[in-house]
């Protein structure tokens, strides 16, 4: 049995598994990366992870939100604001607003996230395996 390990950061989150109670090993991402950024973007009307959310953030931040993980449960009032992009408050969420295009709230925008570190995971293989979240 091999146990898969996902590492949330603010700025990166990590894929790992462990076979046979040896080292864990981080698992490369669809574009051959091992760390994947937690910068999300919005771009005609699709969600952006990784390292395509990261090179949004270069040519258009309005439309990029970075350390998703610092704004998760929090409001508004208490949250330090260095987003480019707008943020603004709904029923106790911060949503993030994305050019007046799209506005999605950052538990959303986490599952995006989480959605790809999943796909990360299923790329191991259908072996039974055990699942960790750490955050």
């Amino acid at each position: 049995m091999a146990g898969i390990g996902i590492s949330f950061g603010n700025t990166s989150a990590f894929v790992s598994i462990c076979k046979d109670s040896s080292r864990a090993e981080i698992i490369a991402n669809s574009a051959g990366e091992r760390p994947t950024s937690t910068t999300v973007g919005h771009q005609e009307g699709e969600i952006l992870t990784g390292t395509p959310a990261l090179q949004l953030q270069i040519r258009q931040p309005a439309n990029t939100v970075h350390n998703l993980k610092s704004l998760l449960g929090k409001q508004l009032a208490d949250s330090e604001n260095s987003q480019v992009c707008r943020l603004e408050e709904h029923n106790g969420e911060i949503i993030v607003n994305f050019n007046n295009v799209s506005r999605k709230g950052v538990s959303a925008l986490a599952k995006s996230v989480f959605d790809n570190l999943k796909e990360t995971a299923d790329s191991v293989g259908s072996e039974e395996r055990q699942c960790q979240c750490h955050c």
